[in-house]
């Protein structure tokens, strides 16, 4: 539901209210919650979930008075709540970036690629969710015959995503050395092992994941910046 900005008096006004039976002049009742109210239009919700807007000057004159005093309360400060993180679906996809080529000959080929991941967030609230922080640390082996990981970590924060939205954007990303040479049959280099993802709404912790599961138990988290 779009959020509907207070006006003075009957121009608009957000407020809640508990479900009501609104009459219009022909005898026709519908019970529904009064959301908010531009000009001579009223806008209520359904017990289903049905959104319908009225004309005032169609209802009887105690649902128009009733209308009027509700438009009148000043509305009350918006209490913020938390997220919930089970309407906060993640999506992580990896996926390789871009790719260059530093040796070619006949059977041989030595390419760098830098490999990433793409992280989307869909919020099935039925309001904005603001304020979110995603950090990440990404886990890589550059070269195949070298032990050490590659770590790259990095974080992003998003101002708010729409009920029903989406947003999605890519992660940093970390090189990748690929080897190839089809005269003795090898293919080497290093690989994207990984993502592990910790999300905030004003710091405070709603969801934790990786790709593959297993790097949280075998691998350490590191701390990360702020923004990028």
């Amino acid at each position: 539901m779009k959020r509907l900005f207070a006006f003075a008096f009957l121009f608009a006004a957000v407020l809640q209210a508990e479900p009501r039976t609104f009459t219009d002049q022909f005898g026709r009742s519908i019970t529904a919650e009064l959301l908010s109210v531009e000009g001579d239009n009223v806008r209520i919700r359904r017990e289903d979930g049905q959104l319908f807007t009225l004309s005032i000057s169609k209802l009887t004159e105690a649902d128009q008075k009733f209308i009027k005093d509700w438009a009148a309360k000043p509305a009350p400060a918006e209490e913020k709540s938390t997220p919930d993180p089970k309407k906060l679906i993640v999506g992580l996809s990896r996926g390789k970036f871009s790719s260059r080529t530093l040796t070619k000959y006949d059977t041989y080929t030595h390419k760098h690629e830098d490999w990433g991941f793409s992280i989307q967030l869909t919020n099935q609230h039925l309001r904005p969710v603001e304020n979110l922080r995603v950090e990440y640390n990404l886990f890589a082996r550059t070269y195949s015959d070298i032990s050490s990981p590659t770590m790259i970590t990095g974080s992003k924060v998003i101002n708010a995503i729409a009920s029903r939205g989406s947003e999605t954007f890519r992660t940093r990303s970390t090189e990748v050395c690929k080897t190839k040479d089809t005269y003795f049959g090898y293919n080497s280099g290093g690989e994207m092992r990984g993502i592990w993802i910790r999300i905030y709404a004003d710091d405070q912790l709603l969801i934790e994941q990786s790709s593959p599961e297993s790097l949280m138990t075998s691998d350490k988290w590191t701390k990360v910046g702020r923004e990028e």
